[in-house]
């Protein structure tokens, strides 16, 4: 088994790593060692045994340049990260300085991320940077301002139902539930309450 590539794993379950194989690699490997089974193939088989040694040393190259890459990967990722923090906190101070409202340019930097924010911020790139920036800060803001129009427009979900108890205490229901019936018609201009216990008149 030490002749078939293998990757490596803990097991917590185990005193020993566990080594993890390829399904179909097993039998291959097999019926590659069938024609060294002959007699007097002894020393064509060390020297496959030798072949196969330069091949697991690839393999755990291969897993240390893997580690290394993903170790590097992590710490571009968190330059990156660090970058963005700290060209958002200039990019803030920087749009006040301008004269933008700090809580608009906070709440801009709050609900949306700008990429471009991860990489040193130049002074090209600033000048680049910032018309963009400010354009978009104009656009949030009307955004908001017709939201804000609208809530006021609108009344709360809940504002119908407190009117509602409001005239249940104004005018508590009685026992007549034709008087109850015209209480609550009145109510509504446009509504038109017809009695039906009364006949109607006919024209003739």
């Amino acid at each position: 088994m030490d002749l078939i590539p293998f990757i490596g794993r803990d097991d917590h379950n185990h005193t020993t790593d566990c080594k993890l194989f390829w399904s179909d690699d097993v039998p291959r490997m097999a019926k590659e060692l069938e024609v060294y089974l002959n007699p007097g193939a002894e020393q064509a088989l060390e020297d496959f045994k030798q072949s196969r040694k330069y091949a697991d040393s690839d393999i755990d190259h291969i897993a240390v340049c893997s580690a290394w890459s993903n170790k590097d990967d992590n710490r571009q990722l968190s330059r990156a990260r660090e970058l963005s923090s700290q060209n958002t906190e200039l990019f803030q101070a920087r749009l006040v300085g301008l004269g933008h409202d700090a809580k608009d340019v906070e709440r801009m930097f709050e609900y949306h991320h700008y990429g471009v924010l991860d990489k040193e911020l130049t002074g090209a790139r600033w000048k680049r940077l910032i018309p963009k920036v400010e354009r978009k800060l104009a656009e949030l803001q009307e955004e908001w301002r017709l939201e804000n129009q609208r809530k006021a427009i609108i009344p709360p979900q809940n504002f119908l139902k407190l009117c509602d108890v409001a005239e249940f205490i104004k005018s508590p229901p009685t026992e007549d539930k034709e008087s109850d019936i015209y209480v609550f018609a009145e109510g509504f201009p446009d509504a038109r309450y017809h009695d039906t216990t009364k006949p109607r008149n006919r024209r003739p």
